[in-house]
């Protein structure tokens, strides 16, 4: 013996005292499901994105780097250093113009130290850790230290561009 299948069709046409009475025969929770679940699923890709843009952000603008003494690195204008570790930072006097001083090219905080000999062509700053500082014009700096320990800076782009 088989067995068929019948299929029944019926079409109807749209009756709004119809779907109305249909709606009100459902759980209260049923109508606003599908807004909530719209609602849910927004936030969460609202949540995600914004995570991973500040991720994103993060890494591009701060970076952590580990300096051996003696070695010379560039420091271009602008980048601004902050030291994670005590430092000594030995600078050419070179970027120092004719009658230029010393808080119009290398701009830092108040208690910072600077060490200007009598001879020759190098001036120092001591940092502290957590102490930024950040330099108008570029040049070729070394770390300087006794121990030979590498000194950690988090180094960061300006905030505020100049114009110039």
């Amino acid at each position: 013996m088989t067995k068929t299948a019948v299929w029944h069709y019926t079409f109807s046409i749209y009756d709004p005292a119809v779907a109305q009475s249909q709606l009100k025969r459902q759980p209260r929770f049923m109508k606003y499901r599908a807004p909530l679940i719209i609602a849910v699923i927004f936030s969460l890709l609202i949540i995600g994105c914004s995570k991973h843009s500040s991720d994103t952000a993060m890494k591009t603008d701060e970076t952590i780097a580990s300096q051996p003494p003696g070695q010379v690195f560039p420091w271009p204008q602008g980048i601004v250093l902050a030291a994670l570790d005590e430092a000594t930072i030995a600078l050419p006097m070179a970027i120092f113009g004719k009658d230029e001083q010393i808080g119009s090219v290398v701009l830092g905080p108040v208690d910072m130290q600077i060490n200007i000999p009598k001879q020759g062509d190098t001036f120092y700053i001591r940092l502290k850790p957590g102490m930024s500082v950040s330099l108008t014009k570029s040049c070729q700096a070394r770390v300087v230290a006794e121990d030979k320990q590498p000194r950690r800076f988090k180094i960061s782009s300006p905030h505020v561009k100049n114009a110039a």
